[in-house]
């Protein structure tokens, strides 16, 4: 019994042993599910960290294949040829462009570039390379292709990676040809203008907007009296006559808001003080937003285009002034002779003697032009020739007469004649006729005609009345000249003496060649 209850208290402290044991791996049981547990929430926190970085991944992966193909892209659609190489000059990528200067294929890449085919003119490509990576500069020379007359710049400079490492050399070519053709196109150009500037017989200059000269040519040097250099520190103002200046920049003001080209004449001042008359065409030059430039001036010197317009209007003054007179002249002729009681046939007669005596004294303005109405001497053998075969006798100075004075003498001296050829000593085949002229001396000198004939028909003495004539000689020359005039009726012949105040109004003493 005390057996049993000795294998009894053995077996439960056995079993006590074996609960106690099972109660500590009960915890150890526990304790690891609690570490299990604690793994687990970490295994799902790292594997929604690895999701996170995946979708990251993902994302720069898209990012890295657009950019690829945006690369990719760039690189078919550039028109500038581009071969990127590694230190050794083999082929890494390149640009469609390419073909047209190596013979490339997509099969070419790794290969050195040396190995390829090249239409280049150019020897120096694996120096100019080394030099490039030696010194890590960039380096650029303009190239033609052989056969082709293609030009290109080429620039080579170091290829370098996102870390500023370097991996080779990336090499452009720019196509140049149509910049160079149109460079030697405007070279051609601007030296034919030049050419033709500097040729040309009338003056061309360039100014600014502001007026400065740009360019000018020989012709324009010398109208102006200045050289090119003196001209550049001036502008086109100064040029001017103060008295156009305004008028000339309010012209190229206007051209430069309308972009619209004019025309103007106005007077150049040169460099010794002197002006000339010039004749501006102006052209406005744009630049490349639209806004003027320069003007482009053809000038010409047009000062005897303006002297023969000032003497045109002048002449054509005189001719207005001298018809006038005529007419006014026969206006008087005309009424005076109305007034005398004469036949039809001795009016007409008349008249028409009056009216040619006139006539031959224009003859003689318009013989003469400028110098007047001829000289008096010219006035005298004039109205006398018909008188040739008498026994004239005509002597004086050589005085060159006024257009005004030469009508006035010349009605003057044909009513002597008349009367000479009706009643005195021009009527009679032996009569003699003497006209002498002399200027007197002093302050005040007077012109002294004398009129006298001999031999004619015996006269009685003065005539009952005065005629036209006698109060044409008297009237006129008084009013116009302040003249007097005194006739005798002396029983030998008529004799007249007309004094008239010798002024520029009359006319003036000149030496002419053969005298009178």
């Amino acid at each position: 019994m005390q057996a049993t209850i000795d294998d009894l208290e053995t077996a439960n402290e056995e079993m006590t042993s074996s609960a106690e044991e099972y109660q500590s791996v009960n915890e150890e049981l526990q304790s690891t599910n609690e570490e299990l547990q604690t793994s687990k929430e970490e295994m799902q926190s790292i594997n929604e960290e690895l999701q996170t970085i995946n979708a990251e991944m993902m994302a720069k992966n898209d990012l890295l294949s657009n950019l690829n193909s945006d690369l990719q892209n760039l690189l078919d659609s550039t028109q500038i040829a581009t071969i990127f190489l590694d230190e050794d000059l083999r082929i890494k990528n390149f640009t469609p462009g390419m073909a047209d200067i190596f013979s490339l294929r997509d099969s070419d890449r790794g290969r050195p570039l040396t190995e390829i085919v090249s239409l280049l003119d150019y020897d120096d490509l694996q120096r100019d390379v080394a030099k490039v990576l030696r010194e890590l500069t960039v380096m650029e020379h303009e190239l033609q292709l052989q056969d082709r007359g293609s030009t290109f710049v080429m620039r080579i400079r170091p290829y370098r990676s996102i870390d500023r490492v370097i991996g080779g050399v990336v090499i452009t070519f720019v196509d140049v040809t149509e910049r160079k053709n149109a460079e030697r196109a405007r070279s051609v150009s601007e030296r034919r203008f030049t050419a033709i500037v500097s040729q040309a017989a009338v003056g061309v200059t360039e100014t600014t907007a502001t007026g400065r000269f740009l360019r000018t040519n020989a012709a324009f040097e010398t109208m102006s009296g200045r050289s090119a250099q003196e001209l550049q520190r001036l502008s086109r103002r100064e040029l001017i006559h103060p008295d156009d200046a305004d008028a000339i920049n309010q012209c190229f003001e206007q051209a430069s808001r309308d972009r619209q080209p004019f025309e103007a004449e106005y007077r150049l001042v040169r460099a010794d003080g002197k002006t000339v008359w010039v004749h501006d065409s102006v052209s406005v030059l744009d630049d490349s937003d639209g806004r003027a430039h320069s003007f482009i001036s053809v000038t010409l010197p047009i000062d005897e285009r303006k002297r023969a317009e000032e003497q045109t209007a002048l002449l054509l003054g005189e001719l207005d002034h001298r018809v006038k007179n005529v007419l006014a002249i026969v206006s008087s002729i005309v009424a005076q002779t109305l007034k005398a009681d004469l036949s039809p046939e001795a009016f007409t007669e008349a008249i028409a003697g009056r009216i040619t005596a006139i006539t031959r004294a224009h003859n003689l303005l318009t013989h003469h032009g400028e110098a007047g109405a001829g000289t008096l001497r010219d006035l005298i053998d004039t109205e006398l020739e018909p008188y040739q075969g008498q026994d004239l006798r005509i002597d004086g100075p050589a005085i060159a007469l006024t257009p005004k004075a030469g009508l006035s003498l010349a009605m003057a001296i044909h009513e002597l004649a008349s009367n000479a050829a009706k009643y005195g000593s021009l009527s009679v085949p032996r009569g003699q006729l003497t006209v002498s002229w002399a200027v007197t001396e002093g302050p005040d000198r007077q012109l002294l005609v004398n009129w006298m004939e001999f031999g004619g028909p015996l006269v009685p003495g003065p005539p009952s009345r005065r005629g036209f004539g006698t109060t044409l000689i008297e009237r006129s020359l008084s009013f116009e000249f302040d003249a007097k005039v005194d006739r005798s009726f002396a029983s030998s012949g008529v004799v007249c003496t007309i004094a008239l105040p010798f002024t520029a109004e009359l006319g003036e003493l000149r030496a002419i060649q053969g005298g009178e």
